[in-house]
């Protein structure tokens, strides 16, 4: 008896959730983008920007590109923080 791929694949499924991306939460970060761990403490070394990190947005989205703005801006934040330029 054959078994279909069905039958002998494993599978794997992820949540999807509707929104636009202004609506979803990243990574909370400080002024310097560094990465907040539930206490509010930064972790040494890891930084987020763009949307990788929670929207200034305060959860809209009001046009496109409007996130690319703060993803510049604080995309040297953290290159500068990276570079020891403060």
């Amino acid at each position: 008896m054959e078994t279909s791929a069905a039958q002998s694949s494993s599978f794997r499924a992820i949540r999807l959730t509707i929104g636009d991306i202004g609506t979803f939460a990243g990574l909370v970060t400080d002024e310097h983008t560094r990465v907040l761990d539930r206490a509010g403490t930064p972790i040494q070394g890891l930084y987020s920007v763009g949307n990788d990190a929670a929207s200034i947005m305060g959860g809209g989205y009001p046009a496109a590109g409007i996130t690319l703005g703060p993803a510049l801006t604080f995309g040297y934040i953290a290159g500068m923080a990276l570079a020891g330029q403060k």
